[in-house]
């Protein structure tokens, strides 16, 4: 009896101990991310500084498979481990869809040593024809460029939405998400690119990760 009760002990005493290590472990897996977020939502005056509009909690974007415009069969999984900002269309990419594209290209140049650890990506629901290619590709020299379908389309706006929006509005927004997949800042439509470059400056500042 009294080797039942030790040995019980003993691995009670051991399931502790590993409960503990794996929470230690996934603290600092998770603490560079944490301590990012802490200091962009309060910063060092404990005042709102984002310029986007704050997924709150961050949202998990999921995968999103689809053949980018130089045949690569890819998906967003594959992006894991950089800062993606990603932007979605509808229809064709009229001057206004190229002006914003241009404008995402010039955010991450301005990042400087960090340029490396953002990609531009844009997804549409149809696979822009050759000549609209050429103009989105002047704009956006180095990213991804895919049309994704329709069915694949609406399961992404859906997952952009934030509660109480429809799944129309997600469209011609700029999205910034995290090097594990989170969602963490959208813009609106003609919301200014340096407020952009800003938020994106300062999350890469303080993060460790992507």
């Amino acid at each position: 009896m009294m080797r039942d009760v030790a040995t019980g002990e003993l691995k009670n005493g051991t399931n502790r101990r590993a409960k503990w290590t794996l929470a230690i472990l996934v603290a600092v897996f998770l603490a560079p991310v944490a301590g990012g977020w802490a200091w962009f939502y309060f910063g060092d005056n404990l005042s709102l500084k984002n310029n986007g509009q704050l997924y709150d909690p961050a949202r998990p974007i999921g995968d999103v498979e689809f053949r980018a415009a130089d045949g690569e069969e890819t998906g967003l999984a594959e992006l894991r481990g950089s800062w993606v900002l990603l932007y979605v269309g509808s229809g064709a990419c009229d001057d206004a869809c190229i002006t914003r594209l241009d404008e995402i290209s010039r955010v991450r140049i301005s990042l400087g040593k960090n340029i490396k650890r953002v990609v531009p990506v844009y997804l549409t629901d149809t696979m822009p024809a050759e000549d609209a290619m050429m103009r989105i590709r002047a704009a956006l020299p180095v990213g991804v460029v895919a049309g994704i379908g329709d069915g694949a389309f609406a399961s992404l706006g859906e997952r952009l939405a934030r509660d109480g929006e429809s799944t129309a509005g997600t469209s011609r927004r700029v999205y910034l998400v995290d090097p594990i997949g989170n969602l963490v800042l959208s813009y609106e439509p003609g919301a200014d690119a340096s407020g952009m470059r800003k938020d994106l400056a300062r999350l890469l500042r303080v993060s460790q990760i992507g």
